[in-house]
């Protein structure tokens, strides 16, 4: 179900001109009947990728709700397609809206008592990776995607949360990113970088996305599945 969500951010992002205190957001709100843990499937811009939709069936099937939301309103959606400023914002506007997003999620009435994981691509996949230092004691498991985690690396060494890297065997930067990476995030045992054969920077191959959603759904049903009972406690 869709939802709109009133977020009040602790950033402005600068340029925007119509910029107020609260800001609206739509996700898309998938919740099983008997969840046991929500995953934020965020992104940024007018990307519209299927496989997010092959994600959320995925993860509902293992009793795990998801809220895949744009981190961008469309005016500023708009603006950085013509400046590229706010995509790169990983360690300030993104991650501050995947923090916001976290506290409503902590804050709904459907969504309170359950676990948060975090799904993020490029940009995106190193901003839930900040976010997840701000919020440690309610986000459990993180996967990033191809994530631009150079963009952030001092940030690396204050993760606590079980992470998963994900990188295309084409994709030769990436790769050497992630693996400097997954070494400076040295504060959890929990992490592991894979590497998918023959998949390139977007993931395009059909077979490449589908190893994609079976390893991110299995993570996050490692250390989400049972989590929301000690939650409770």
């Amino acid at each position: 179900m869709l939802m709109n969500l009133e977020l009040t951010p602790k950033l402005a992002p600068q340029g925007i001109s119509d910029f107020t205190d609260i800001i609206q957001l739509q996700g898309d709100l998938i919740l099983p009947s008997r969840a046991q843990g929500v995953v934020l499937i965020a992104q940024s811009g007018n990307i519209k990728n299927s496989h997010y939709d092959n994600l959320s069936n995925l993860l509902y099937r293992a009793n795990l709700a998801t809220l895949t939301i744009n981190l961008l309103t469309p005016s500023e959606t708009i603006f950085d397609q013509h400046t590229r400023q706010l995509r790169f914002d990983a360690a300030g506007v993104l991650a501050n809206r995947v923090v916001n997003i976290t506290d409503w999620l902590h804050d709904h009435p459907e969504t309170q008592h359950l676990p948060i994981g975090y799904f993020g691509e490029g940009a995106v996949g190193a901003a839930i990776l900040v976010a997840a230092t701000k919020r440690i004691s309610v986000v459990k498991a993180v996967v990033s995607l191809g994530g631009w985690l150079d963009l952030i690396w001092p940030t690396l060494s204050q993760v606590y949360t079980p992470t998963l890297l994900i990188v295309g065997e084409l994709d030769l930067p990436m790769i050497t990113v992630n693996q400097e990476a997954i070494y400076l995030i040295n504060q959890v045992l929990d992490k592991c970088m894979e590497i998918i054969p023959g998949a390139s920077h977007r993931f395009v191959e059909s077979e490449a996305l589908e190893k994609v959603e079976s390893m991110t759904s299995e993570w996050f049903q490692l250390f989400l599945h049972d989590c929301n009972m000690c939650l409770r406690k």
